[in-house]
């Protein structure tokens, strides 16, 4: 509601002076008159409320997706308009995150068709962020939506341009979310997954924020799990501590003795470090310097003899 040319007046004195000046051209004064405090009272009934709703909106707005708020893409795709970076950028939290995509525990770098899957995403920043948020997209090899998102804690569903995206609800309090995802029927061939996340300040707006885009994971179709198409044991595995600094130990249960293969991968699936191990049958220690490795997700594997065992660990 805006105040009406009487409840103005109230707070100006509309007579007009006017002098004439050496080139006979005209001044004109408004004369300001405060003097009627109740008006002063009533223009500020009718202000403060809007000032608040307004601030009020845009603080609800910050607080969800971008896909909500905006209609956008902000997940760093090939479909996407920019990212969480594009409004979240001028913090001091240098977050950056990672994509992982989970078989219970378990990391997969393959498919089963409508097989139910976690997509994790995590965030690691310096700093203590007041909240966290994320927007992701899984597409397949022509950018239409692939599988299906399931319902879960922290975020939502929202179509934007006719694909299907989940993002978060609300202010996240933990630098972590997990999605449940479908993969979709067989046939559609690679999945690549993309998100983007923000760790802000609290403040209602974007100033004091952060946004990190995650690399990208492509999951490529499987009849099945291929552990268990090959008929290979599991064997216990244990990363200690986690998350790991410089170096970290390993406990190992071995099902046989002999020697078997170690390696370590990122989130990109590349392979950081290999070694050759001998375990015994029982419990085995040992421990792995990792100092060289950069900050984020990996994945450590020990397999051989038949077993295979994979454990996630965060590098600080």
């Amino acid at each position: 509601m805006s105040p009406s040319r009487k409840e103005i007046s109230q707070f100006y004195d509309f007579s007009v002076a006017s002098s004439a000046s050496p080139t006979g051209e005209k001044s004109f004064t408004l004369r300001n008159n405060f003097s009627n405090i109740n008006s002063i009272k009533k223009m500020k009934k009718i202000y403060i409320p809007f000032i608040l709703a307004i601030a009020g909106f845009f603080a609800l707005s910050n607080s969800n997706g971008a896909g909500t708020v905006q209609g956008n893409d902000r997940t760093g795709s090939p479909v996407g308009n920019g990212s969480c970076q594009t409004c979240h950028n001028a913090g001091a939290f240098n977050p950056s995150a990672v994509i992982e995509i989970l078989s219970g525990d378990n990391p997969v770098t393959e498919y089963e068709p409508g097989a139910q899957y976690t997509m994790r995403i995590t965030t690691t920043t310096t700093g203590s962020p007041a909240s966290y948020g994320f927007q992701a997209v899984a597409l397949d090899g022509a950018n239409a939506t692939a599988g299906a998102w399931g319902s879960g804690t922290g975020y939502k569903t929202v179509s934007v341009s006719g694909r299907s995206y989940a993002e978060q609800d609300g202010p996240g309090t933990s630098n972590v979310y997990n999605i449940t995802w479908t993969a979709p029927a067989t046939g559609a061939g690679d999945v690549s997954f993309y998100a983007a996340t923000s760790s802000t300040n609290g403040n209602g707006a974007t100033s004091g924020d952060n946004g990190a885009v995650a690399p990208m994971v492509t999951l490529a179709e499987d009849a099945g799990s291929s552990v268990a198409n090959q008929g290979i044991g599991k064997m216990e595995l244990t990363v200690m501590p986690n998350p790991v600094g410089s170096s970290l130990t390993y406990k190992a249960i071995g099902r046989d003795n002999g020697n078997y293969h170690l390696q370590i991968t990122d989130a990109f699936g590349k392979v950081v470090k290999v070694q050759t191990v001998n375990l015994i049958t029982g419990e085995n220690q040992n421990s792995i310097d990792v100092s060289d490795l950069a900050k984020g997700v990996y994945i450590l594997q020990i397999s051989g003899k038949d077993y295979y065992a994979a454990e996630r660990m965060l590098k600080l």
